[in-house]
């Protein structure tokens, strides 16, 4: 595996993330075993993401995904949602943010790519974010703000027409 490699040539401890033997995306720790100095093997830690993942629903409230480069869903913490975002995931590789509309949630879609220690894209990491309160409290702001605004305008339009047929009412009589 190339952080094994790299950990051996550059005599340091690397982590990174790469796929195992089944084909699954872990993470990874290789560390070089030494004897007076010179490389005698490497060190291999590795641990699924799944743990990882589910913390980070879990704290910072948001479904993740992480799709390998075949498009083969590799771990989720919600398989159901993320079927219904066929046809709107990135391509591997790209980073992105999309909103995106899910039954009646209105949700952030962001995709960030997962590479490996050669920097070659590997897997796409997707979040997802709830904001559909966020997002109604915004279309009241913007109706109260798009009100006001027409109030304001009607009321200088109603106020400039009383104005001038005040100030121009001696002209008809000329």
């Amino acid at each position: 595996k190339v952080l094994v490699m790299q950990a051996i040539s550059e005599k340091k401890i690397v982590a990174g993330l790469e796929q195992d033997d089944d084909g699954k995306l872990v993470a990874t720790v290789a560390f070089p075993m030494l004897s007076r100095g010179k490389p005698v093997g490497a060190g291999v830690f590795m641990r699924e993401l799944l743990p990882a993942i589910n913390d980070f629903k879990v704290n910072d409230e948001f479904e993740v995904f992480i799709v390998s480069s075949n498009g083969h869903l590799e771990y989720t913490t919600e398989s159901d949602i993320y079927k219904k975002l066929k046809g709107r995931i990135p391509d591997i590789g790209e980073h992105s943010l999309t909103v995106v509309k899910i039954g009646d949630t209105i949700r952030a879609l962001t995709g960030q790519p997962i590479v490996d220690a050669s920097n070659k894209p590997v897997a796409q990491l997707l979040t997802l974010k709830d904001y559909t309160e966020s997002y109604s409290r915004q279309q009241t702001i913007d109706i109260g703000a798009l009100i006001s605004a027409l109030a304001v305008l009607i009321l200088a339009v109603g106020s400039f027409s009383w104005y001038m047929n005040r100030a121009l009412t001696p002209l008809p009589s000329v």
